[in-house]
């Protein structure tokens, strides 16, 4: 018997020592990813399963490694979570957004599914499903941009640009012997400065002032009156210089103000709307230095972090003011940043989680007039937004060049920083003006080519060749006109509207020579017997003759009119100056100044064929003489 109670003794005293001694553990991790401590808690959490396989950790392990943005181990650990059965809703609408960012589109369609069979009422979620099948289109024009990653960036996190004296200022964890944060395990981050070189790229930097390199986090920042102020964000500290938390264990952050005196920043106080309860932080200015918007998680909001704005009147700054749902969403929105256009539009750049975006954050933006939203709410497009997180977006020309924060192609969890071009298509007209009747090509030629809409003009001249060549504007329509002396204007229209790709596109105009009293006939003018009256039929040929003289208002001309031989001469040549008169008088009506033209009646008197007085001919040997000419008589100068 005492055998047996020593036997149970020995066996189960270390086992209940190795429970307590996991259970303690247990315990511990669970604290620090309470206090937001990812990456401790992950590796302990790890470590935890090496001793004792517990399913309901992986999920856990999962949402602490997307936090810390290590996209790709967290993937590993929520398929875990799945598979064991342990996964909860939330599980499943982060692992579907994980999945998206990592391009992995049916297995995350598959995901938001699960998710919103139990939670349809969930437009965010259903609106990120959805956005999936629509990602070709979001893709459409990417070959037009470049895309470059900064030399600065090496191995560390780089992110939030803005102008900063001749270069940018910038946030980054580079401080290698600082402090490290227990989120991520990176140094905290610090503000720095990159002047920008003879090519316009930042590279050499350095810190923006030892009085902004805290032992927390500094940043992100904007700057006004000229870069004499900043405000910028930063860690609120405890009585004993450590990071304030709030009830949830979350460190505060808080948005400063300092002024550049001497050779630092001075006066660096705290905006007397934060507090210490809260978060406030990532402000942006306001081009007239009235209107700072930033991000907060006080109580009130939509979901995690929402967009508020403040203003600055009578020395003092307002309460904030929510920007509400038409901007933020049950996401976290952040990253606010502001650009003037050239017509002195302000526009409020910003990134979520919380719309129909790519993946990850996205980057989007709306008009805003003195802190209120003003229009819809946009999202850029590919690739300045990928399926990663983008965010701190900063213009250099709007709508054409700047740059991104991202972690794009980055599996270490770090964001960097990259300047994107957009290289719109080129498109030339490649005009040949020929000789219409040789076809050969007419040397020394004026072009004119009228864009429209718009009022620009492109214009030059012919070389040997007959060729004239430039660069023309996208997705618009032109008008060609060539003019040469002694030769009728020629015309011809092209486009480039939806054209997408760079193209020269070939224009052929075709200019007749100007030939002294040489007869040209025009077609279809046709009279009722007996009658000299213009049919409309034969007005629609007048009109291209009045077009002709409007074209070309250096020509005079005359314009005849001829019949058959059947018929008595004089009968024929009465009826012939009657009709010729008609349709001069009409060509009159039409805006030609009656000195330019004249009317002459030849009757049977100018044959082409052998149908004269009693020669048997066919009707359509009869037809040939029957017609309407006219012939420059005269150029005036």
């Amino acid at each position: 018997m005492k055998n047996r109670i020593r036997l149970i003794i020995t066996t189960v005293l270390p086992l209940l020592f190795l429970a307590s001694c996991y259970n303690g553990k247990l315990y511990k991790a669970h604290v620090e990813y309470e206090k937001m401590n990812y990456m401790k808690a992950a590796g302990q959490y790890e470590k935890l399963l090496e001793v004792k396989d517990n399913s309901r950790l992986y999920a856990r392990i999962a949402d602490s490694y997307r936090r810390s943005n290590l996209l790709d181990k967290s993937v590993v650990w929520y398929k875990k979570a799945v598979d064991a059965g342990t996964a909860h809703d939330d599980d499943f609408y982060y692992y579907a957004q994980v999945l998206k960012s990592l391009n992995q589109y049916d297995e995350s369609k598959k995901m938001f599914d699960t998710y919103l069979k139990k939670n349809a009422s969930d437009e965010s979620a259903r609106m990120q499903r959805n956005s999936i099948d629509s990602l070709e289109k979001y893709k459409a024009g990417e070959e037009f941009w470049e895309i470059r990653h900064l030399c600065f960036n090496e191995n560390y996190s780089n992110f939030s640009p803005v102008f900063f004296d001749k270069g940018i200022a910038f946030c980054s964890d580079r401080n290698d012997g600082g402090l490290v944060s227990d989120w991520n395990g990176k140094p905290y981050l610090n503000l720095y400065h990159a002047l920008f070189d003879e090519y316009q790229e930042p590279c050499k930097t350095h810190s923006l002032g030892s009085n902004l390199d805290g032992l927390y986090h500094e940043g992100p920042a904007t700057f006004a009156d000229g870069f004499k102020t900043i405000y910028f964000t930063r860690s609120v500290l405890d009585a004993k210089g450590k990071p304030k938390r709030n009830e949830k264990q979350e460190n505060i952050l808080a948005i400063y103000k300092g002024l550049f005196q001497g050779d630092n920043w001075q006066d660096l106080s705290m905006l007397s709307f934060c507090n210490d309860n809260y978060s406030f932080m990532h402000p942006a200015i306001s081009s007239d230095q009235k209107t700072l918007y930033f991000v907060s998680d006080m109580p009130g909001g939509s979901g995690g972090f929402d967009l508020y704005v403040v203003k600055f009147d009578k020395g003092e700054w307002s309460m904030p003011l929510n920007l509400g749902n038409q901007i933020n969403t049950r996401e976290n929105e952040a990253f606010p940043t502001l650009f003037k256009s050239a017509d002195n539009r302000e526009w409020l750049y910003f990134s979520t989680t919380g719309r129909a975006g790519m993946g990850g954050m996205d980057v989007y933006f709306v008009e805003v007039t003195g802190g209120k939203v003003n229009g819809p709410v946009r999202h850029l497009p590919y690739p300045v937004n990928t399926t990663y997180d983008d965010f701190g977006l900063l213009w250099m020309e709007q709508g054409i060049s700047g740059f991104i924060s991202s972690s794009r192609a980055n599996m270490n969890g770090n964001d960097n920083i990259y300047f994107f071009k957009k290289h719109l298509p080129k498109f030339y007209l490649d005009v040949t003006v020929l000789n219409k009747n040789t076809h050969e090509p007419v040397q020394d030629v004026a072009v004119t080519i009228a864009q429209m809409p718009g009022t620009r003009n492109y214009s030059g001249t012919t070389g040997i060749d007959g060729r004239f060549f430039t660069e023309v504007d996208s997705n618009s329509t032109f008008g060609l006109e060539a003019k040469k002396e002694m030769f009728f204007k020629g015309f011809s229209t092209s486009s480039t509207m939806g054209l997408r790709y760079s193209d020269t596109i070939p224009v052929t105009v075709l200019i007749e020579p100007i030939i002294i009293n040489k007869a040209i006939r025009l077609d279809n003018i046709y009279y009722d017997y007996d009658k000299w009256d213009i049919r409309p039929d034969a007005a629609i040929e007048l009109d291209k003759l009045v077009l002709v003289m409007k074209e070309n208002p250096e020509i005079n001309i005359e314009l005849s009119s001829h019949t058959d031989s059947r018929g008595r001469d004089k009968y024929n040549m009465t009826l012939s100056q009657k009709r010729a008169q008609s349709a001069v008088d009409y060509i009159i009506s039409r805006g030609i100044d009656a000195s330019r033209i004249y009317a002459k009646g030849y009757g049977e008197s100018k044959l082409l064929n052998h149908c004269g007085n009693n020669v048997k001919c066919s009707e359509e040997d009869h037809q040939l003489n029957r017609r309407t000419e006219f012939k420059v008589v005269r150029i005036s100068q």
